[in-house]
């Protein structure tokens, strides 16, 4: 890959360019400077972004997470790469890759255990599915530290590589609560690799989180794929397991009231965690109130309130982004741009947020954006009322 010409980002992947928010906004970086979201060209991208932002307004819809409450796996990484745009200096700090396909974890495969067959009913297509020739040339450029603002086009954007998994399980835990996710991430800054064990019932002897371990990181080991060799053996050989207790107080709020919940939304959290804390010094996070970069991230605090996704910067930060990276795209965003009387009952009959507690937050976000002179305060009223 030496060879290769420098990469040439506009946008996040797998986004053609960026679009600027509409001119109602007001940024915390004053006047003048455009927040820019990134474009959506086609119709069918534009209907999966909008699928998701529904879901997530939706939360709490009931007293009991169900599966329509999840998001759908297919759906889930445009959502986060469009989220690398959700803070006003995005343009120019790194961005975290979030690979399209869901990658099973075997449980407890054992040392017969064919990984050659594996791999050939997993199908090349799905572990290589992430590549593309501008993130060969990304990776194959010299990384610029985290610390330092990308001011060429060609300069190496990627400061981690997000690969979402899949586990099964041996705990019947009825037909709405059967999958568990967990994710590895790979940085850049340190060649380092982590995974994130969202696995509940820790000290259930059925679900052993010693052999999880062992399940992954056979995993790694042994998966054929053609992934950058920088990338494949920083995880197959300096893997850190990072087990997050209060996954298991999520899990059993999620039979209650709290939402959103369950592994899922923590995994996304972890996954907005580190686009939160991939930027330089110079980033102020979402909407001005983030932290600078930090060289050798440790992941989201290990309390329910972080793993559940529901508090700042994580799903209402989310939430915030989708609608106005739509609303960034008039061509495509299914009449919900502008400021028409039509508009405003779209957006007030689709996307108004069910969850109290997340209805707060959105509009604590919203109100920073479109404060009561913005002739767009009406989303506001319309999202959270």
């Amino acid at each position: 890959m030496a060879g290769l010409p420098p990469p040439h980002w506009v946008a996040p992947h797998p986004f053609p360019g960026t679009s600027p928010a509409g001119p109602g906004a007001v940024n915390p970086l004053g006047p003048g400077f455009i927040h820019q979201f990134v474009q959506i060209t086609h119709q069918p991208v534009a209907n999966r972004i909008e699928a998701t932002l529904l879901r997530l307004c939706q939360l709490g819809n009931s007293d009991r997470i169900r599966r329509d409450n999840l998001l759908r796996e297919s759906q889930i990484w445009e959502a986060l790469n469009a989220f690398n745009l959700g803070h006003p200096l995005s343009r120019d700090d790194p961005w975290v890759y979030i690979c399209k396909d869901f990658f099973t974890v075997p449980v407890n495969p054992g040392h017969a255990f064919n990984w050659a067959a594996y791999s050939a009913s997993v199908g090349q297509a799905q572990l290589n599915g992430f590549r593309n020739s501008h993130l060969d040339r990304d990776l194959a450029a010299n990384w610029i530290s985290a610390f330092t603002a990308r001011q060429q086009p060609g300069d190496p954007r990627y400061r981690y590589i997000v690969f979402m998994h899949r586990h099964s399980n041996n705990i019947k835990l009825g037909p709405d609560l059967n999958m568990i996710y967990s994710v590895t991430v790979w940085d850049r800054e340190n060649e380092t690799a982590s995974w994130y064990d969202l696995w509940p019932f820790h000290d259930s002897v059925d679900v052993n989180p010693a052999q999880r371990s062992l399940d992954i990181r056979a995993y790694w080991a042994n998966i054929t794929h053609a992934w950058p060799p920088r990338v494949a053996n920083s995880i197959s050989t300096n893997l850190r397991v990072v087990r997050l207790e209060a996954v298991n107080e999520v899990e059993r709020l999620a039979y209650i009231t709290l939402s959103p919940s369950f592994s899922q939304f923590s995994m996304m959290t972890i996954i907005m965690w580190h686009i939160n804390n991939s930027p330089n010094n110079t980033g102020l996070g979402p909407f001005g109130a983030g932290t600078p970069a930090n060289p050798h991230p440790r992941g989201p605090s290990d309390d329910v309130e972080n793993l559940s996704g529901g508090i700042w910067h994580y799903v209402p930060t989310l939430i915030v982004t989708l609608l106005r990276t739509l609303r960034a795209n008039p061509a495509v965003a299914n009449n919900i741009s502008g400021n028409s009387a039509a508009a405003q009952n779209e957006v007030q009959a689709r996307y108004r947020i069910e969850h109290r507690g997340l209805r707060e937050m959105v509009r604590h976000e919203l109100l920073q954006i479109y404060p009561v002179a913005s002739p767009e305060h009406w989303i506001v009223h319309a999202m959270t009322g």
